[in-house]
């Protein structure tokens, strides 16, 4: 397995050597991110973590990305543990939570940009939370389904296709918050999405004060209410 290492790596250094060449948002050859030329960097810093916007998505994207690494981490344990399946289905059950970001998160996206098109700001916002909340949704029912393995396979794809959404349609708000911070705001976003990662698995999944469905109930419950302050986003 560790061979399998060398295909991603390649990707990266040929993804990093890229943007070393090629550092430009637009075709124009104009970044996005011009604004920033010349500012000092503790004032694009502070324009960063004094912005109350860009905490509210680093929450949000911690229960949505860092949902789907938390269930990345648990998901193949437990088809294997409650449903007595061998090993090599519960991996491949596992492989098609992860296998739907190859549709739902660029979909995010692209559903973040139709309903700015109709809706403006105001659209990718009520976008964000409508999907997230439907992932939470589904996620309470995965821990409530742990009786049937056909259900729960079925809600576990549905639920993935959501909370992948949801990072897209997460970074179809980012880029919009500061033009001068542009880079520290993304940066604290994506940050937010490895500690609600983190968190979860220490508080839901860690020892056995949880049953592994019962976890999975309580992060639904947990993406619901960490989802509710994009209410407050201007």
């Amino acid at each position: 397995w560790r061979v399998a290492y060398l295909i991603p790596c390649a990707m990266l250094i040929t993804t990093g050597l890229a943007v070393l060449a090629f550092p430009y948002d637009l075709p124009s050859g104009c970044t996005y991110a011009g604004g920033a030329k010349g500012e000092g960097f503790w004032k694009v810093v502070r324009g960063g973590v004094s912005d109350y916007r860009a905490w509210v998505l680093a929450l949000t994207y911690g229960y949505s990305f860092g949902v789907e690494l938390a269930v990345d981490n648990i998901v193949a344990e437990y088809f294997y543990d409650r449903f007595d399946v061998n090993l090599k289905t519960a991996g491949l059950i596992a492989a098609t939570f992860g296998l739907a970001n190859i549709v739902s998160r660029p979909g995010g996206g692209l559903m973040s940009d139709w309903l700015s098109d109709r809706f403006g700001m105001r659209g990718r916002l009520w976008g964000l939370w409508i999907v997230q909340t439907i992932g939470g949704i589904l996620c309470v029912v995965l821990g409530v389904v742990d009786y049937s393995f056909g259900a729960s396979v079925a809600v576990m794809i549905l639920f993935s296709f959501f909370v992948q959404a949801a990072c897209g349609l997460t970074f179809g708000i980012v880029p919009f918050v500061s033009r001068r911070s542009l880079g520290l705001i993304s940066g604290m976003t994506g940050g937010g999405g490895n500690v609600g990662a983190v968190l979860t698995q220490v508080i839901f999944f860690r020892g056995t004060t949880y049953k592994t469905e019962t976890g999975i109930m309580y992060m639904g419950l947990m993406i619901l209410a960490c989802t509710l302050p994009i209410t407050l986003i201007y």
